[in-house]
């Protein structure tokens, strides 16, 4: 669920192509926190987003109201049965009339 930050899978640094320079860790870090965010308000315990986010002195403070408030492609529902509208604005980063694909895939149950 979290992004690399600064290690690709190789173990190479990892570059912003638009700008030919390594990621803001500034940025990293406020995406990390909402991510740890969203974890403590997900029913983890704190021993396990530790885990997962990598830092042993994480504090689950503070919690997200709506899930669906974190900035990422995902999108979360939980054991909704009302309808639920999602609205994610994108830059385009790709020549003029690009197409993007959005993919939904339900639970399997």
């Amino acid at each position: 669920m979290l992004p690399v930050a600064h290690i690709s899978p190789h173990w190479r640094t990892v570059w912003d192509r638009s700008t030919s320079r390594k990621p803001s860790p500034l940025a990293w870090l406020r995406y990390l926190n909402k991510c740890v965010a969203f974890l403590c308000s997900s029913d983890y315990t704190i021993d396990q987003v530790r885990a997962v986010a990598k830092h042993p002195n994480i504090m689950c403070s503070p919690k997200v109201a709506d899930h669906s408030q974190l900035n990422y492609p995902s999108l979360v529902l939980f054991g909704s049965k009302r309808v639920v509208r999602y609205r994610r604005e994108l830059t385009n980063v790709r020549p003029a009339q690009s197409v993007y694909a959005v993919t939904v895939m339900g639970p399997s149950v």
